[in-house]
């Protein structure tokens, strides 16, 4: 008889050009499913202790686990957040704190089944220093993210969910948060009901004072009770002044939206983005977008998977890299048509290209087109005469 199969946490190294350097499978102890998530489970890299920094969880018995992992891969340390009668651990996900340590973050479900949101900061062995909690007395709140953005402060976005349970419709508000070294809260904002700037997804530091964040616009749609999505960038200063916002891509169903889920900032002063972007109802495509800080688009690229494009066939980045060449590696997921998943690369220059022969950036946002003008010559006409299309600049 074969033997079961066995859900787990995998890590791969690969080097500059793709090949497979070395693994490593992880499993409960217990036997339970481990996994993780593209939007709650990622990577980091600490460089204070060399190594890599990851969360988890298990199905059966609901617990959270940090993960660090050296650099060859050898599994250092296991700190598992198991549940008490009363909380429900899941939705951890893990960012470098100062001057070492990380936050943990995400959303831990109560006795009466509403969710709050938490910031917990940890040492460098996922020992509990203090932590954080946003919580309504009816709404669920989720910690979406936290960056530190100077010394004495980090900054955490959290989504409260102010929708009734069922309803055809989305509401909600976003906050932004100021913390300080011990977790007190410095200052906070929070928008209106479905705000312009979108519901917060990421933070990336722009420098000791401002920061750009990523959200998801709510539009309406065709008809009453159908909702879209549309992704945003929007530019704040620690005392909450907003420099600049714009929402690009096309809106889309809150089912099956395109969306950015990790972050860069590039060599060459920009920040770059991957994620997933729908083409259409069945085809979804690995995802690159290029900014500046002052919120000028730069180039915006997508990458078919290497099978076909039918459903359910398509990609997903959500890992993101610059080589010290200035290359950009982007990891993810691949699905062929039989429904297999695949770990996925792509390998890109700066400018988002695969083949440096045919490639130029390609906005989202287009100019004005010119109306076409027609010339004939030459006038007097001669045995022969040219017909020139004029063009949009």
């Amino acid at each position: 008889m074969g033997e079961e199969p066995v859900d787990g946490v995998f890590f791969a190294q690969v080097d500059s050009s793709g090949q497979l350097l070395r693994h490593r499978f992880l499993t409960d102890s217990m036997g339970d499913v481990l996994r993780n998530s593209e939007t709650w489970g990622k990577v980091i890299f600490d460089s204070i202790s060399n190594c890599y920094v990851a969360t988890g969880a298990t199905v059966f018995r609901p617990s959270s686990f940090l993960f660090k992992l050296n650099d060859t891969l050898g599994l250092e340390h296991v700190q598992e957040y198991a549940d008490t009668v009363n909380l429900s651990n899941y939705r951890y996900t893990v960012t470098l704190a100062h001057p070492d340590g990380f936050y943990l973050h995400g959303r831990i479900q109560g006795p009466d089944t509403v969710s709050f949101g938490f910031v917990r900061r940890i040492d460098m062995y996922g020992e509990e220093i203090w932590e954080r909690r946003f919580e309504h007395s009816l709404y669920n709140t989720t910690v979406m993210d936290v960056q530190q953005l100077n010394s004495g402060m980090a900054v955490a976005l959290s989504v409260e969910q102010e929708s009734p349970p069922g309803s055809p419709t989305q509401s909600g508000r976003s906050r932004i948060t100021l913390l300080s070294p011990t977790g007190e809260v410095l200052n906070e904002w929070v928008s209106d009901l479905e705000p312009e700037e979108g519901y917060f997804r990421q933070v990336i530091p722009v420098d000791s004072s401002s920061f750009i964040i990523y959200g998801q616009r709510q539009v309406p749609g065709p008809i009453p009770n159908y909702t879209l999505l549309q992704p945003t960038l929007s530019r704040f200063d620690t005392a909450f002044q907003r420099a600049w916002s714009y929402s690009f891509g096309t809106p889309q169903r809150v089912d099956a939206f395109s969306t950015l889920m990790e972050f860069e900032k590039t060599a060459d002063g920009h920040i770059v983005g991957c994620g997933r972007k729908v083409i259409s109802s069945f085809v979804a495509h690995g995802w690159m977008y290029k900014f500046s800080y002052d919120g000028e688009e730069i180039w915006d690229r997508n990458f078919p998977v290497p099978f076909t494009d039918y459903f359910p066939a398509g990609g997903l980045l959500f890992g993101l890299g610059q080589l010290s060449s200035g290359n950009l590696v982007a990891g993810g997921i691949a699905t062929d048509e039989d429904n297999k998943r695949y770990g996925w690369f792509v390998k890109m220059t700066n400018d988002g290209c695969l083949d440096t022969m045919f490639c130029s950036p390609v906005p989202t946002h287009e100019p004005e087109a010119v109306a076409l003008l027609a010339k004939a010559y030459p006038n007097p006409a001669t045995d022969h005469w040219v017909v020139e299309w004029g063009h949009a600049d």
